[in-house]
């Protein structure tokens, strides 16, 4: 029951995750500017996004198994890559109010 009350917070970060990883791709390179290579990001990042609930419909036989090991850890990186970007955004809000008022 609290994973379908916590569903849209991990879709909400998993969309802000996923904008912030295209424009930073983008930023360090110019292949990562191409439609191509964007598209081949965003299906990366969407199916470790989709593991957690793969995972949790396939079982814990089999396929489901390693499903589940992975869904396991891209919710670890998850965790980390989202505090990341939150102090990053926390930071970059500061520093734009203080050269606001400066």
């Amino acid at each position: 029951m609290l994973a379908i009350y916590l569903a849209p917070f991990y879709i909400l970060a998993c969309i802000y995750t996923g904008r912030w990883l295209v424009l930073w791709l983008g930023a360090c390179h110019d292949i990562f500017k191409r439609k191509v290579c964007r598209g081949a990001v965003i299906l990366v990042f969407g199916l470790l996004a989709l593991s957690i609930p793969i995972g949790f419909f396939a079982g814990p036989w089999g396929i489901g198994r390693f499903i589940n090991q992975a869904a396991n850890i891209w919710f670890g990186v998850f965790a980390y890559i989202i505090l990341v970007l939150l102090g990053a955004d926390l930071i970059r809000i500061i520093i734009r109010r203080i050269k606001g008022e400066g």
